[in-house]
């Protein structure tokens, strides 16, 4: 008669190579998801700063004054324009014609973030940075009224230590 014999369980010599190899590669992942935080947040950075860029273009080719609102308690980004003669902002539109919706800094770069904004006036937390058809930088009542150039330079501050400034006089922006 010949007797079986069926293994229903791993050895615990088994289980702990299996339980060592697994911490091995769990260690050797850490790295490369640092990286990748690093990578997306250093993305962010450069999306900012194109997005600063984009408004001063925006106001130079439209002959128009175009603000970027800066928003860090909820981490928005959202264009708007003088209409020509004067009057309130208001939203920016698309080549399309439809209104822009607000950039969301943390939706599109998870664990990007807006650590403060300070605005050409000095004031520190939600403010637009407006930029005339000249890409010079202005300051500007809520309601569209011009107050004059900027009085110092503006910056918006990211996680990680990335900054985007925009010269007072120039209009320059570097991060």
């Amino acid at each position: 008669m010949r007797t079986h014999h069926h293994r229903h369980a791993f050895s615990l010599i088994e289980l702990a190579v299996v339980v060592a190899i697994t911490g091995i590669l769990a260690i050797a992942a850490l790295p490369a998801f640092r990286t990748l935080d690093d990578a997306r947040r250093a993305a962010a950075a450069a999306e900012v700063e194109r997005q600063v860029l984009n408004t001063r273009s925006a106001a130079m080719s439209l002959g128009q004054s175009v603000g970027l609102r800066v928003d860090p308690s909820n981490g928005t980004f959202q264009r708007y324009i003088i209409p020509r003669g004067g009057g309130t902002p208001e939203r920016f539109t698309s080549p399309l014609g439809t209104p822009e919706e607000a950039l969301i800094l943390g939706v599109q770069f998870p664990g990007a973030a807006i650590v403060g904004v300070t605005g050409g006036d000095g004031f520190t937390g939600s403010s637009t940075l407006w930029f005339g058809h000249d890409g010079t930088p202005e300051l500007r009542a809520g309601n569209g009224t011009r107050l004059g150039g900027f009085t110092q330079d503006a910056s918006i501050r990211l996680t990680d230590g990335y900054r985007i400034d925009v010269t007072r006089i120039s209009g320059r922006i570097s991060r």
